[in-house]
């Protein structure tokens, strides 16, 4: 198998009470900690980042993801 990671950026941040950084940031981190964790054990893994907008970043993933099936699928055929 392979790992998939989708991650967006966001357009707007929370503040943590007490902290420097907001929720965004610690998403970010949260998400590279995980990253980093799946590389370290040897696993396959795929970072796709959206962007800022998500809704075209789903529909450009879907796009590549079918355009790689039929790429596979005629190279097998």
């Amino acid at each position: 198998g392979v790992f998939l990671q989708v991650v967006e950026a966001d357009t707007t941040d929370v503040a943590i009470p007490g902290q420097p950084y907001g929720v965004s940031i610690l998403k970010q981190a949260q998400a590279i900690g995980d990253l980093q964790s799946i590389k370290s054990r040897g696993l396959p893994v795929l970072r796709v980042t959206l962007g800022r907008s998500p809704g075209k970043g789903w529909a450009d993933l879907v796009a590549a993801v079918e355009a790689a099936a039929r790429s596979n699928s005629v190279a097998k055929g």
